[in-house]
């Protein structure tokens, strides 16, 4: 049943699933909104999003999200705040999209929560875990850590929560906080739709086949609200070092991003070091501003942050600006222009502000000492035995995409051919460049699909580089399809070994390039990586089955037709695969770089 409030253009579904639509040429694009509220430090909302992509009712592979992506041009994701998470899918393909969504909707309405997969998706007590693995990386970062040092250091009721989680926190997750906050906060009638060239009946047919068993049992159950954890209060401090604390209203938070540099540049000479803002927000809607500085200097703090303040005078705002604007650089222009439908229906007034700042919070700065668990790395690492299947809502799909055709909207939205690597494998990526040149200039290649193979790694990541003979571009960037759906490929991913492994093909240096981020053991994972390649060489089912939607894939992001790669056979990826495996292991045999 749809319900249509036409005043507002709003089509309310079965459980009170609201959804908005429009018309343009972004292809079809879906926008999920669930107010997920960070109520300690656990980062519960964070974990339940990774639930909703691990495991459903009807997709009960954990390496569906990964098969899904790497062999359409689906592009899913989601993301985390203090308040609310995001779950947006798009394609330009309208049956590829149509599985996406029934896939997010499977998630959001009837994720499948099993202690079996704690120790997999957050944390298995060691090293383990993928939030887990998340986290540990983010203490790379010397901005997040001085973050999460003052999230630490506030322990007043006007405190803003560790919404991504705080590692002491993680492992106590059990099975039944997680029901409690997805029971709570994603029921139906409290998630917004926002779609573009998305037909209603299609979303209300998927929901309900989703929430109701045989037509009539409702499958969502009620569960008890999430009770919150405890507050860990910190027990070492820094000598003579306080944290001062302004809270200021979320209108200025541009304000501050802006005069950063400038503010931070004054605050130098008295010794007091201002911290890059954050979007977090505490319980009254306020944004902190913070300020790292020695007792004595506390009042020339306040002196020179007022006098900057007048002298470069910000707006007033008359009418509240949405903060999710403010992170529009995730997304992609189409999504964005979901988040604008949304936030956009919803005007708020309130009456002008003017900034000022009176006396900080002050919070004693505690001492945080990075521990790393070494316990059963080996035992840890052990990956288990996966299937090698290509999952039959694949399969379904391969069979429904007979042939190629021109999609309508790729005039406007076309996609990206060149897939960058995270930032933080930059470095390894330009030292296997380097390994690659003096490959290439000693070896004949006349008889072999690439240049020569790299790998280089470090206490937490590893790259493999395989630069390929630009006639086989194509043959390259379809085999990363492939290799990136294979389950024995993704098994670090999908049991906590690392945060992230994934082949992309690197068209403007002809790379492909092999990867693994946030990896407890990466000086042992191009061996599994090497170990994958050859298994998959030899698994004629597997690469047969997924042949032809990584073909259809290929022709749609670099507009050629089926022709043009018709020489591309099962057999042509095999030997492909096989060589490069044995180069890796020739790599290895040499020894790899560090």
């Amino acid at each position: 049943m749809i319900t249509i409030l036409s005043s507002q253009s709003c089509f309310i579904h079965q459980g009170g699933l609201t959804q908005r639509n429009i018309v343009n040429d972004d292809g079809y694009c879906a926008l999920f909104i669930v107010n997920t509220p960070a109520v300690d430090d656990s980062g519960i909302g964070h974990a339940v999003e990774h639930f909703v992509f691990r495991r459903s009712k009807i997709f009960t592979d954990p390496s569906t999200l990964f098969q899904l992506t790497s062999l359409t041009d689906l592009t899913i994701n989601a993301s985390t705040s203090s308040s609310v998470t995001y779950f947006h899918c798009q394609s330009q393909c309208p049956a590829t999209f149509e599985l996406g969504l029934r896939y997010l909707l499977s998630g959001l309405i009837s994720p499948i929560y099993d202690n079996s997969d704690l120790q997999y998706e957050i944390h298995d007590g060691a090293n383990c875990g993928v939030i887990y693995r998340e986290l540990l990386g983010s203490q790379l970062d010397d901005s997040a850590r001085r973050q999460s040092q003052i999230d630490k250091s506030d322990i007043s009721v006007e405190r803003t929560y560790q919404y991504g989680g705080d590692s002491r926190f993680i492992s106590k997750i059990a099975v039944d906080d997680l029901k409690n906050y997805h029971g709570q906060h994603y029921q139906p009638a409290k998630i917004s739709l926002v779609t573009a060239n998305v037909n209603i009946e299609q979303v209300s047919t998927l929901l309900e086949n989703i929430t109701f068993d045989n037509g009539f049992e409702q499958t969502v159950e009620a569960q008890q609200n999430y009770r919150p954890m405890p507050q860990q209060l910190p027990h070492e401090f820094e000598r003579g070092q306080l944290l001062a604390r302004w809270w200021i209203d979320p209108i200025f938070f541009g304000y501050f991003e802006r005069n950063f540099l400038a503010l931070s540049t004054l605050l130098l000479p008295i010794n007091a070091e201002l911290v890059p803002p954050q979007l977090n927000l505490n319980k009254n809607g306020l944004f902190a501003l913070n300020v790292i500085v020695y007792e004595k200097n506390i009042e020339q703090i306040s002196t020179v942050c007022k006098q900057f303040i007048a002298n470069n005078t910000p707006p007033i705002f008359s009418a509240a600006i949405h903060l999710k604007k403010f992170t529009y650089g995730r997304y992609s222009p189409a999504i964005n222009r979901l988040i604008e439908l949304h936030y956009g229906s919803q005007p708020e007034l309130s009456p002008p502000v003017r900034l000022a700042i009176g006396t900080p919070s002050l919070h004693r700065l505690t001492s945080v000492n990075l521990h790393h668990s070494c316990e059963n790395i080996a035992k840890k690492t052990l990956r288990k035995p996966v299937e090698h299947l290509l999952l039959e809502p694949l399969v379904k799909l391969s069979n429904r995409v007979n042939q190629i055709k021109p999609h309508r909207y790729y005039s406007t939205n076309n996609m990206q051919r060149v897939s960058a690597i995270p930032n933080l494998l930059h470095s390894l990526y330009l030292e296997a460049i380097e390994q690659l040149v003096d490959d290439v200039e000693c070896r004949n290649c006349n008889d072999t699909q690439s240049e020569g193979v790299a790998v280089t790694y470090d206490l937490n990541n590893c790259v493999i580089v395989t630069q390929v003979a630009v006639p086989n571009g194509a043959l390259a960037a379809i085999a990363s399809y492939i290799i990136g759906a294979y389950p024995s490929f993704l098994s670090p991913r999908i049991q906590g070994h690392c945060y992230l492994v994934a082949a992309k093909y690197l068209e403007e240096n002809s790379h492909l390039v092999i990867f693994s981020a946030l990896d407890v053991t990466p000086a042992l994972r191009f061996k599994t990586i090497s170990q994958s390649l050859l298994l998959l060489s030899k698994d004629v089912n597997f690469i047969s089955k997924s042949l032809k939607l990584a073909k259809v894939k290929f022709c749609n992001v670099y507009h050629q037709a089926m022709s043009e790669i018709s020489d591309i056979m099962p057999s042509t990826i095999e030997e492909f695969l096989r060589e490069m495996s044995d180069e890796i292991i020739g790599v290895n045999k040499h020894g790899a770089s560090r």
